[in-house]
């Protein structure tokens, strides 16, 4: 229950931006955007190269259609803030307010390393518990220096703790994710029918229970994988 209380604590939060995110980049694409001349790489902002006419006219320019670009820039962006949001509220569940720091920082290197939905997933549940060994291994810390604790301890300690673990693990997740992002995209539409069909059943069966959360939680994914 414990496990299922946090993990559905960040998945609701990233819920509203994952459909948000979805929805402007399809609005940009009925204006004409083409998606692939944006560009969001190590960290730089989005550059355009080029935009396509939504007529025959032929070729436009990232000034033809200016809404179709405040569209596509705004959904991409938003599409980068989603798996620190999804670690961070993990985290916070778990190890209280100190933590969420850690799944932000979690969450944005798994956006970073490519290891994606996977990546900050287990980014926000080793954030959490960095944060609650922190906590066991420095009990003995009188409650006069409490604050130093929250303030300078945690968060320096445990982003380090974290950006060890993330630097370690993320190759092998970034490997899964882009596996079973591969093989989504490869399937056939009578393929992607009946997995329609599979995660239905799977969100009808129990009444909210593993099964459902896990379907829940796989299509969310895919939502904010784009």
């Amino acid at each position: 229950r414990k496990f299922y209380k946090h993990l559905m604590n960040g998945v609701s939060y990233i819920l509203p931006l994952a459909v948000g995110s979805g929805c402007l980049v399809a609005l940009a694409y009925l204006l004409g955007a083409d998606v692939s001349a944006y560009r969001m790489e190590n960290g730089q902002k989005g550059v355009w190269t080029g935009i396509s006419a939504i007529d025959a006219g032929g070729m436009g320019n990232p000034g033809t259609y200016p809404m179709a670009m405040w569209l596509l820039t705004a959904g991409m962006v938003i599409r980068k803030i989603i798996y620190p949001v999804m670690a961070g509220f993990i985290a916070m569940s778990i190890g209280d307010r100190p933590a969420l720091a850690l799944g932000l920082v979690g969450g944005m290197m798994a956006a970073n390393g490519k290891s994606g939905f996977l990546g900050a997933l287990l980014a926000g549940f080793i954030g959490g518990y960095v944060v609650l060994f922190l906590k066991k291994l420095f009990s003995f810390m009188p409650k006069s220096l409490e604050g130093i604790r929250t303030i300078l301890i945690y968060p320096v300690a445990g982003v380090l703790l974290i950006g060890l673990i993330m630097l370690l693990i993320n190759p092998f997740v970034s490997a899964i994710n882009t596996g079973l992002n591969n093989f989504l995209s490869s399937m056939s539409e009578v393929n992607k029918v009946i997995l329609g069909a599979i995660l239905a059943g799977m969100m009808s069966v129990d009444l909210g229970g593993p099964v459902n959360k896990a379907a829940y939680t796989f299509g969310t994914g895919m939502l904010a994988e784009g």
